[in-house]
């Protein structure tokens, strides 16, 4: 199993907890050579990646911050 990387659309870390915590569903995307997949965040395996972006520049996401996915406690760290 490798470590991913996903864009998560958010504020923040905190707040993208605050909106699993409330039992909210929360989507990333995974980019490919192929393009763009929405992932459900409940699906990524410990360890994966995650870059919180709030904007897009020249088309790509711009992360402000950066995470690592947590299964077990389903948080971002």
């Amino acid at each position: 199993m490798s470590i991913k990387t996903y864009y998560a659309f958010g504020k923040s870390k905190k707040a993208l907890n605050e909106r699993l915590a409330a039992g909210e569903h929360v989507y990333v995307d995974h980019y490919t050579p192929e393009g763009c997949e929405a992932v459900p965040i409940l699906a990524l395996n410990s360890g994966d990646i995650l870059k919180i972006y709030e904007k897009m520049v020249h088309g790509s996401p711009y992360a402000k911050a950066y995470g690592n996915w947590d299964s077990k406690k389903k948080r971002i760290h």
